[in-house]
């Protein structure tokens, strides 16, 4: 928790190619494009990771950020990184920006 939003994004990136990789699928880092982290089996995909937001002690939920529409990815992998385990989960972009909460200009 104490690590920089960047050296955690960096971390969980790592992890999924890992975890992947270990798996028998195909993962790359992206040749020339910031749009994604990972080129999966051919996909385009955007890692994106969260610790859970802990209230009295126990995890409430998670929070996904920077997810933009304007970059070129095909799929979204959100990572739910608990003290137990690790939960990853993917969405294509479309059904994504359908279904994500997006945060009005007061933080709500």
């Amino acid at each position: 928790q104490d690590m920089s939003s960047k050296k955690k994004g960096a971390a969980f990136e790592y992890l999924v190619s890992e975890l992947l990789t270990d798996q028998g699928h195909n993962v790359e880092k992206p040749k020339g494009s910031t749009d994604y982290d990972r080129l999966i089996n051919g996909k385009k995909v955007e890692i994106k990771g969260s610790l859970g937001w802990v209230t009295n002690g126990k995890i409430t939920h998670y929070r996904f950020q920077q997810i933009r529409e304007s970059q070129d990815y095909d799929l979204v992998m959100f990572v739910f990184f608990t003290p137990d385990e690790v939960i990853i989960k993917g969405a294509t972009k479309e059904v994504a920006m359908e279904k994500l909460s997006y945060q009005d200009e007061n933080g709500f």
